[in-house]
């Protein structure tokens, strides 16, 4: 499944999200969406991951032991990349502040491309959410978001930790539907 769409990011649904971060986190005060392009995309990739779900007894059983591997990717157009920093340490240090010593960040680089993996920290023990591996990777174009079974590692700059996760890497596919999504949202037509 591919869902892409033109935002307006000035819109007032975007700017009353934006006011809401500011208001949760002071690091996060100046327009912390301004960084936001003109288009997003969520990606659910074709994966056997969705088959074993089928085939599962228990769908929701199924969810609560492979949470992690659930392939799904978020892809945000970059207008501002300096903004986007802003906004990523902001974020950081919101997590830090609220929960500390709860999540590790590990900033990772693979054959020159930069990326963070976002896990529980050791100290917070076995639980539900051990497995649970988020991962971004931010250039001056674009921001990607995933998870560890996700298509983000698809993306070539972020391609990088799909490798390191030992995860398919369909690099020109995707960039190309990306590219196709972010031209077709612009327009206003259906993508194909």
């Amino acid at each position: 499944m591919h869902l892409a769409m033109a935002i307006n990011p000035q819109s007032e649904m975007v700017a009353g999200a934006g006011n809401l971060l500011g208001t949760v986190s002071p690091s996060l005060k100046a327009n912390p969406l301004g960084w936001l392009g003109q288009s997003i995309a969520l990606y659910a990739d074709a994966d056997p991951f969705w088959e074993r779900l089928g085939q599962a007894e228990s769908g929701s059983k199924f969810m609560e032991k492979n949470y992690h591997q659930v392939p799904l990717a978020l892809h945000c157009e970059v207008k501002n990349s300096l903004g986007l920093a802003a906004f990523l340490t902001g974020l950081r240090a919101f997590v830090d502040q609220t929960a500390p010593k709860m999540t590790g960040w590990q900033n990772s680089e693979y054959k020159g491309q930069p990326y963070v993996k976002i896990t529980p920290a050791e100290e917070v023990g076995e639980g539900t959410m051990t497995n649970l591996a988020i991962y971004y990777a931010a250039t001056p174009k674009s921001l990607v978001v995933g998870t560890s079974g996700s298509l983000a590692a698809a993306r070539p700059h972020v391609a990088a930790f799909a490798e390191a996760e030992g995860l398919p890497n369909h690099a020109r596919a995707v960039e190309a539907r990306f590219a196709s999504a972010a031209a077709h949202a612009r327009s206003g037509t259906a993508v194909p």
